[in-house]
Formats: C-alpha cells, sequence, structure tokens
C-alpha cells in the first residue's frame, strides 16, 4: 500500500484528489494498525497462550519459594528474634534490599501462626493455616483479590518458626502473560483443585501433591468474554476506507476526462450533462 501511495503522490495530484484519497487511506492504514493489535491477542482457546501462563504461573510460585527459604537461612536464631524482635524485621528488610524485584512481601510467624516481623509491600490477606506448623504454598482468596504464600519452616522441631513470602493481586487482570482477546470481561483465581473452579471456567495449572500449587483457574463474567473490538470488523472499515479512497480517484479523474474530452474536440462547445452524471 505505501508503495502505490508514494507514486501517486510523486505524479503531484491535485489537492482535491490528496484530501479526498489521503484521508480514506489514513483511515484504512489507522483500521490495519488496530486489527494486527487486536489480532495478536490471544483467545482462552489458544494453546501458546495457555502455555505461556502456566510458564509464568509456575515462575511465580518458584520465586515465592526461593523467596522464603533464604528468608528462612538469613533469619537470626529463635531466641535472640525473642530478645530483640527487631532484629527479624531488619533481617527481612536487608533480604528484600538484595531482591532487585521487590514485589515479594516477607513475613516471620511465631509457632503458632502468628505475625513477629514484616517487610514490603502490604498484602490483601492473612495465611489461615488451619493446622500449625505448615509449610508449602497456600493461597486466600476474596472477592476481586488473591493472595499466594509460601511458607518454609525456620529451623528445626516440633514446633518450629515459619519464614513466608507472599504476593496479592487483583483477579480482574491476569497477571501472568498476556491478556486473551476481549479481556476486559476476564477474571482469574486460584483453586485447591479442579472440582472447586466455578462452571465454565478454564483450569490452565492443575494442582496436585507432585506441584504443591493451587490450581489456576480463568474465566468469563457474566455475559462472557466481550471483546473490545472484533479483528473482522476492522477488517471489514480498513478495505471499505481503501475502496472508497479508489473510488474517489476514479470518479474525480473520470469526471474531469469526461468534461475536457469534448472542449478538446470542440472548441467553445458546452459539455454534454451525461458526462457531468457519469
Amino acid at each position: 500500500m505505501a508503495l502505490p501511495a508514494g507514486l501517486w503522490l510523486a505524479a503531484r495530484p491535485p489537492r482535491r484528489e490528496v484530501l479526498v484519497a489521503g484521508a480514506a487511506l489514513l483511515v484504512a492504514v489507522l483500521a490495519l494498525g488496530a486489527r494486527w493489535q487486536v489480532g495478536g491477542a490471544p483467545s482462552l482457546d489458544d494453546p501458546g497462550w495457555r502455555a505461556a501462563v502456566e510458564a509464568d504461573y509456575r515462575v511465580l510460585w518458584r520465586e515465592l519459594e526461593d523467596d522464603a527459604r533464604r528468608a528462612s537461612r538469613s533469619l537470626p536464631e529463635t531466641p535472640r528474634i525473642v530478645a530483640d524482635p527487631l532484629v527479624a524485621f531488619r533481617a527481612l528488610e536487608d533480604l528484600l534490599e538484595e531482591d532487585r524485584s521487590g514485589r515479594a512481601s516477607l513475613l516471620l510467624l511465631d509457632p503458632d501462626g502468628q505475625p513477629v516481623a514484616w517487610a514490603g509491600e502490604g498484602l490483601l490477606h492473612e495465611l489461615q493455616s488451619p493446622v500449625w506448623p505448615f509449610r508449602g504454598a497456600a493461597f486466600e482468596a476474596s472477592f476481586g483479590a488473591v493472595t499466594a504464600f509460601f511458607v518454609a519452616p525456620v529451623g528445626e522441631g516440633p514446633r518450629p518458626w515459619h519464614a513466608v513470602a507472599a504476593r496479592s493481586f487483583a483477579t480482574d487482570q491476569l497477571p501472568f502473560g498476556r491478556q486473551p482477546e476481549g479481556g476486559t470481561g476476564l477474571h482469574w483465581s486460584l483453586a485447591r483443585n479442579a472440582e472447586q473452579a466455578s462452571r465454565g471456567a478454564v483450569v490452565l495449572a492443575p494442582a496436585g501433591a507432585s506441584t504443591m500449587r493451587p490450581a489456576l483457574v480463568v474465566g468469563a463474567r457474566a455475559g462472557g468474554l466481550r471483546p473490545r473490538l472484533s479483528t473482522g470488523a476492522v477488517a471489514r472499515l480498513a478495505w471499505l476506507a481503501l475502496g472508497f479512497a479508489l473510488l474517489a480517484l476514479a470518479v474525480m479523474r473520470g469526471v474531469g476526462l469526461a468534461l475536457a474530452a469534448p472542449a478538446a474536440a470542440r472548441p467553445g462547445a458546452a459539455a454534454p450533462v451525461f458526462a457531468v452524471l457519469l
């Protein structure tokens, strides 16, 4: 499209042709650009998109596990923490400063699961484990938000302390991979197993004893996924604009030739009416 348009402009067309056809061509180019952006968004049925989301989901839990275990190894011995809890605060803050991402929050829980020290951004949920000691992946979910936790024991013994790495997310925008087409109607959550997923939702990363991770569930709000812009409609708009540009050039050039031909053949003769209509 760019090459014919450049050749046409190089021929120095009349200004009226440039204004009419140029505006139509601009609309076609903008529509094609919008079609490329919309068409590049994956759908929930796209295997490549699913694989990318599941890979990012595994990375999230791996990072939380690494942060929790690193905190467990770096915290001072519990008698020092009991004597001076501020040493635990300083240790957790130092760990976050070493972490360039700085996205996870770190907590130290006593043997009963009560927070003793913390560092990082605030969380939207507290870890409600029914049994202590606890270790591994956990989550808390509410309307519009999810918090993912990974718990690692601090030291040995029947009642150890716990180092926790956690992150909170809003559930109206998927934080893993790209948004699918129509992502304005998307929501996601975590579930302990696939049976807890709501009807019509897609379980992208099933839970299991071997994974130590909850299931990732993605679905649509009431009314389903509403595409922001239909790919087919954008393509039709682009072709209509391009067709209008060509038609406008043909009409203006055709009428000009029809009006000029009689005058050239018979000087002083009036142009026939049918030529104007043509």
